[in-house]
Order: structure tokens, then C-alpha cells, then sequence
């Protein structure tokens, strides 16, 4: 596989994320892929990540999410991806509900036999917890 091939199939697999589209999603994981999410005890089945609402989970509580790759690099079967959330955070807390979130993740893909069958996932929650920490505390969380 060369590195463009690599790095096709890695935003490919970025770009159905990021739309929510679950079709395009399918065609780009392998069915047994799985994913290492920091944070989580055990990894992601496809069907977990794929499951609920008819929308893929990852985002969480984070509402009018938009999503910017800002580098893909890749090597042999590997890609690493950079990306940045914005949007706002979405609370019972009316403190922190709709405070203005941005925050970068780092994302990197194994890709055999042209689909990805492994992710780790690393979200930079550091920055996402000072944002909420600086609105809860009557800042402007941005």
C-alpha cells in the first residue's frame, strides 16, 4: 500500500466520522475493527461506535460540532491524524450548557487489506475541562 493509498482511505474514514455518515463509515472499517479510545477501560466494537441514534457517539455532549482536519501524515500502513473540535457544550447544568468548546485530538489508523482495522483515539480533555472549569467559574469559556 503506498502512502497516498494510506492516506485516502484514512480521510475517507475522517471525512464519514465527521459527516455522520454511517454508510460511507461502514465501507472504510473493517467489521471486526476495533478502537482504542483513551479514557475507556476496553476498546470500541465497530458496532458500539456505529450503535445509537442512527449517528456515530464519539462527540458526546458536544452540540453544533464541526470538525477540521489539520494534518494527516502517514507511513506504511499507518496514518496519524490532528483535528480540532468546536461547538458547544451540552449540560443539565445551565452553568456549563451551551459554553463555546474547542479542542484539539490526535487520532491514529492501522489499514490492512485497503479498510482501517485499528484506531487510538486521544482527545486533549485537559483543554476541554479548562473551558468548562473557566465558564462554571463565570467566565466567557472561550
Amino acid at each position: 500500500m503506498t502512502v497516498e493509498q494510506t492516506k485516502s482511505i484514512a480521510r475517507q474514514g475522517f471525512d464519514a466520522l465527521a459527516a455522520g455518515d454511517l454508510a460511507a463509515l461502514e465501507r472504510v472499517l473493517a467489521p471486526n475493527a476495533v478502537i482504542h479510545q483513551c479514557g475507556f477501560l476496553q476498546p470500541i466494537s465497530v458496532h458500539a461506535l456505529l450503535g445509537g441514534n442512527g449517528r456515530p457517539r464519539p462527540w458526546g455532549h458536544v452540540t453544533d460540532r464541526q470538525v477540521q482536519l489539520e494534518q494527516l501524515i502517514a507511513e506504511g500502513d499507518m496514518a496519524a491524524l490532528r483535528w480540532r473540535t468546536t461547538g458547544r457544550y451540552s449540560h443539565d447544568d445551565a452553568a456549563l450548557d451551551g459554553t463555546p468548546v474547542s479542542f484539539p485530538s490526535m487520532t491514529f489508523l492501522r489499514i490492512e487489506g485497503g479498510r482501517i482495522v485499528e484506531i487510538w483515539n486521544m482527545r486533549d480533555a485537559d483543554t476541554l475541562q479548562s473551558e468548562l472549569h473557566e465558564a462554571a467559574a463565570g467566565g466567557s469559556g472561550s
